[in-house]
Order: structure tokens, then C-alpha cells, then sequence
């Protein structure tokens, strides 16, 4: 199935994702990591789960919970000081500073 903001055609694994996402925000973000996965560099790069929730409630667009690395879109300051004093790392929709830590933790 061809992607609509890049033209390219999506492994199915991504593909799933991408159909999940709610905005064309989160599209963007999986097409982005997806293109890192397909360059044959980063053949280790883990799909996220989307819609993760933390244990205490935090909802999280995309999560690694094994390596606790976030992206989440239009998060509460308070949410995110909580998310971090648990270890978790949080990122915005940048792709090359979640890759980057992806990288680092794998």
C-alpha cells in the first residue's frame, strides 16, 4: 500500500501502524521511523506500541516500555515530570532524537 505523505510503499508491520494513527501527526512520525527501519541501518529498530498506558495512567502514543522511551504528542508538563521521574525517557514527534535514543538502548 503506498503511503500518502511520501509516496512509498510501507512494510506491512508499519503499514498496521500507520492505519492506527489518530492524526497525520502520528502518520508522519511512523513514516519517519519506518524509512529509518527500511534503510537496512537499522534492521533493529523495534515497532512502538501504540497507545501504551503506564501503570499509573499516563497515556503514551508511542512507547519501546522495554527500553522506557515515549513519544508523546501534546502532553501535560505534569505528565511528563511524572513520566521521567520513573525513568522513563520522553520525546516529541522528532524522529532523529527518538531514533537516536533507540539506537542508544538497543
Amino acid at each position: 500500500m503506498l503511503n500518502f505523505h511520501t509516496g512509498a510503499e510501507l512494510p506491512p508491520e508499519w503499514q498496521a501502524a500507520h492505519n492506527l494513527a489518530m492524526s497525520g501527526a502520528e502518520q508522519v512520525f511512523i513514516e519517519e521511523l519506518a524509512r529509518r527501519a527500511a534503510s537496512g541501518a537499522a534492521g533493529w529498530l523495534a515497532m512502538p506500541v501504540m497507545g501504551h498506558e503506564t501503570e499509573n495512567g499516563i497515556p503514551i502514543d508511542f512507547a519501546w516500555p522495554d527500553a522506557r522511551i515515549a513519544v508523546c504528542l501534546g502532553l501535560d508538563p505534569d505528565e511528563q515530570r511524572d513520566l521521567e521521574s520513573v525513568g522513563w525517557r520522553v520525546f516529541s514527534d522528532d524522529p532523529d532524537a527518538v531514533f537516536a535514543a533507540l539506537r542508544e538502548a538497543a
